[in-house]
């Protein structure tokens, strides 16, 4: 069975992706992209949730776009797991062994992290993150850690977009980090400027002297990214470090040309529409 649900545009939602929701309707529909995803692939889905009752779940009701996930449920392509499972110590690991071993060849995790917070110590949670993180470089895994952006704190979701390797979901804008920098699509506002900034930031400190931000997929930035990209990107700079704004479209190059952005040292404006 083709599952076809819209895909957002941007960078593809494999690997370990940090999805920032600012509602349930946001989380619920990026949750059941994933869960296509998956299923479309022939992945092994598993989704971590909290406890609820009958017809609650994404992943026995339709997800609001049409999708009827049971028939997945009932082969056992598709499964939940309570969160205090998921989260107990090494059993990330079991689960894909567990997965592998009925014969799927990748395995595709979903966790609705923010419901753990206090449930562990910070640095415990990391290191379950850290956990996550390795099984999705070193193993045939992909996993959406998925956190209310309101209830996330500055230096929380810092860690957080580290964590995940500058890979992220937002309802209006999508990031993910590449060889040369960051590849961003969207739009960057007042509503997701810091999740930017910490990428851009974490991006900065890898010890390149460049730094690349694809902007071809960028559809728009307000003053508060374009501070935001003086801001992070201020100590790279000082130190000869040079970001590179490449292939900007029209109306996010004439933003940057008119605050002046391009004009700041360190900051070089490579093609795109005039």
């Amino acid at each position: 069975m083709k599952y076809s649900l819209p895909r957002p545009p941007g960078p593809e939602w494999d690997g370990h992706l940090l999805l920032l929701h600012g509602s349930e309707a946001e989380r619920l529909s990026s949750l059941a992209a994933w869960i296509c995803r998956g299923l479309d692939h022939g992945d092994k889905v598993v989704y971590a949730e909290v406890p609820r009752t009958a017809g609650e779940s994404v992943l026995d009701s339709p997800d609001g776009c049409g999708v009827e996930f049971a028939a997945a449920v009932a082969d056992g392509r598709l499964v939940a797991l309570p969160l205090e499972r998921f989260y107990s110590r090494g059993d990330q690991e079991s689960v894909v062994d567990q997965a592998l071993a009925e014969g799927f060849r990748s395995v595709r995790m979903a966790t609705e992290a923010s419901a753990t917070f206090g449930t562990e110590s910070w640095s415990a949670y990391l290191d379950i993150e850290r956990t996550i993180d390795r099984l999705c470089r070193t193993r045939p895994v992909s996993a959406l850690c998925q956190y209310a952006h309101a209830a996330t704190a500055p230096a929380t979701l810092r860690e957080l977009v580290a964590v995940h390797r500058a890979r992220l979901r937002h309802s209006a804008l999508n990031m993910a980090s590449d060889p040369r920098g960051l590849v961003l699509s969207g739009e960057i506002d007042c509503g997701n400027a810091d999740a930017f900034a910490a990428a851009l930031a974490i991006a900065s400190a890898c010890g390149e002297r460049m730094l690349r931000l694809d902007l071809t997929a960028l559809e728009f930035m307000d003053v508060t990214a374009c501070r935001q990209l003086l801001h992070a990107s201020h100590g790279f700079r000082q130190a000869g470090g040079h970001v590179i704004l490449e292939a900007p479209r029209w109306m996010v190059s004439w933003t940057l040309r008119l605050l002046g952005i391009d004009q700041f040292a360190g900051i070089d404006l490579l093609g795109g529409e005039q």
